[in-house]
């Protein structure tokens, strides 16, 4: 099991998740869509509660389901074969 307590990088925030109850659910989208997800996402009343900035170009942004689940919306370019 792998717990996360929360982590706080020089480039982001990736909010707490582990391997018991919620899950953590990444989903890919282009840079060029990221954006309007974050803005349908907060027009609609939901929090983001991170974000990143990786070292090979991609960006995150973390927010939570109804049932708590963490979810991440992603970009290419956030390990080097992604």
């Amino acid at each position: 099991m792998i717990r996360c307590a929360g982590a706080h990088y020089p480039t982001g925030f990736i909010p707490a998740h582990d391997g018991v109850g919620p899950a953590h659910i990444g989903l890919a989208v282009t840079k060029e869509q990221l954006p309007h997800w974050e803005r349908h996402l907060v027009d609609n009343g939901v929090e983001i509660e991170g974000r990143m900035h990786w070292e090979h170009g991609g960006e995150s942004i973390y927010f939570r389901d109804p049932d708590a689940h963490l979810l991440e919306l992603v970009t290419p370019g956030i390990w080097a074969n992604y």
